[in-house]
């Protein structure tokens, strides 16, 4: 099952696998202490459905194995921005999740998790330090408990899903990840929160407004509301609140070193996510922001799939387009990337050869080569996937392959 739609499901089976009995918690007033995690009336229900939540994602593959170096930093950063009193109590940890939407969330039992597009599409330690400094908040001021029982009597299915999920409001409007439909206040209170957090870790505050800058950068329709997340606050009212702590001349550059190792450890694997996810202009836009962090032929072999997927999904590309400005498809929408065809066809052709050119000896860009070609040049796509079984004989794909071979051999270019 796709990623983004399993995500979906496991939200409803986290909030429905058993009904909550008790109807009556007025919590205005929750104490945001660590110490008080999981006493509260009702407080267990919530943190064992976000655990059943945690299982699902785990076992279903939507969370990302990160390595030794990557979990360190991502754990080390965490570290930082909590307090003694909150790493005692050791309820927060950190997760990266295969999805490309530039979004993260946290839910009620103190797990944060990163999509691996927001992650990779940050350009600084403090702007992924403010992100995680905001789901702590959520998680320290009960934002789920209170909106779990403050609102459980009013509401219908679609609007349930949101219950568990304290995410922040950093992805457009179509994604699935974006389920967190916390009130204005909770999110502008958990951006102020963390501000505040991050000066008392020492980090620079100037730059933490900063992140949610990119966001609108890269994902201009989060500058949009639907009623889906009519509770979340315009993306420019959030920069607007915090803009007495930003300045263009505000730099940091002691940890971007290591910041930027980080990225490019989950650059590509962000960029194909994107684009296994049908989002292209996601995929164009993340990779021309950040072309450096990738080597020559990677980034070309990326930019050649991305094209061709352009070339051959125009509609698909055109309902993106649609839902990055918060409105309803039109075909209008589709008419650019339709008459783009062939040119985006011929992109994706002359970038595969320019990756080959750099890396002859990789097989995937044989295979990459293979997939432009397909439709155009079947000769050349017979060859290209005959050098990448040379290469890899006994890959994982190679059955299929060798069934793209025998497909092409009977088209009537290659009779």
């Amino acid at each position: 099952m796709e990623v983004s739609r399993f995500f979906l499901a496991v939200a409803v089976i986290a909030l429905f696998v058993n009904g909550c009995t008790s109807t009556a918690h007025h919590v205005s007033d929750v104490q945001s202490s660590p110490n008080s995690f999981g006493l509260l009336p009702g407080e267990h229900e919530v943190i064992s459905r976000s655990d059943g939540m945690h299982k699902e994602l785990s076992e279903n593959g939507v969370l990302l194995a990160a390595d030794n170096e990557l979990q360190t930093y991502l754990d080390t950063l965490l570290f930082s921005l909590l307090s003694a009193e909150e790493r005692q109590a050791n309820i927060y940890h950190i997760y990266l999740t295969r999805l490309p939407d530039f979004n993260a969330f946290a839910i009620a039992n103190g797990n944060i998790y990163l999509n691996i597009g927001l992650a990779a599409g940050l350009k600084s330690p403090e702007q992924l330090a403010f992100v995680m400094a905001h789901e702590i908040e959520h998680i320290n001021r009960r934002h789920s408990y209170k909106t779990y029982y403050d609102t459980k009597q009013s509401l219908e299915l679609a609007s349930t899903l949101d219950i568990l999920l304290l995410g922040t409001k950093l992805s457009y409007l179509g994604a699935y990840s974006s389920l967190a439909s916390t009130s204005r206040e909770f999110e502008l209170d958990a951006d102020t929160q963390a501000l505040a957090r991050l000066q008392r870790a020492g980090y620079a505050t100037c730059l933490g407004p900063s992140a949610l800058m990119r966001i609108k950068e890269v994902m201009p329709a989060s500058n949009n509301a639907d009623s889906t997340f009519a509770s979340h606050p315009h993306i420019d009212l959030r920069i607007e609140e915090l803009s007495a702590y930003y300045r263009t001349d505000c730099s940091n550059d002691k940890n971007q070193k290591e910041f930027k190792k980080i990225r490019q450890k989950i650059f590509a694997l962000a960029i194909e996510s994107m684009l296994h996810s049908d989002l292209p202009l996601m995929a164009q836009r993340t990779l021309s922001y950040a072309p450096d962090l990738l080597p020559g032929w990677k980034a070309h072999q990326l930019a050649a799939l991305l094209h061709f997927q352009l070339a051959q999904q125009p509609i698909a590309a055109g309902k993106e387009k649609a839902a990055w400005q918060g409105r309803d498809f039109t075909d209008e929408d589709a008419a650019p990337y339709q008459s783009a065809v062939e040119e985006n066809s011929v992109i994706a052709i002359t970038e595969a050869k320019a990756a080959l050119a750099l890396n002859p000896n990789e097989a995937q860009l044989y295979k990459t080569l293979g997939t432009v070609t397909y439709y155009s040049e079947p000769v050349e796509a017979i060859a290209a996937f005959q050098n990448y079984l040379a290469l890899k004989p006994k890959s994982r794909d190679a059955k299929y392959v060798r069934y793209q071979i025998e497909k092409l051999m009977k088209t009537k270019e290659v009779l």
